[in-house]
């Protein structure tokens, strides 16, 4: 299915379909952006292990 990205609700939908697959495919869990705190610790060990 492709989905019209200029649609907020289509892009909503694409990306939730993504982060589905990504997890249940390949292994890898993609937060969603209202996780700021889950980001924020990952952006925290990602400067302490000098990765960015």
């Amino acid at each position: 299915m492709i989905y019209n990205t200029s649609n907020p609700v289509e892009r909503q939908k694409a990306i939730e379909k993504f982060r589905d697959y990504s997890s249940v495919e390949a292994g890898i869990y993609l937060p969603s952006p209202d996780e700021k705190d889950f980001l924020l610790q990952i952006e925290i060990e990602l400067k302490n292990n000098q990765i960015i």
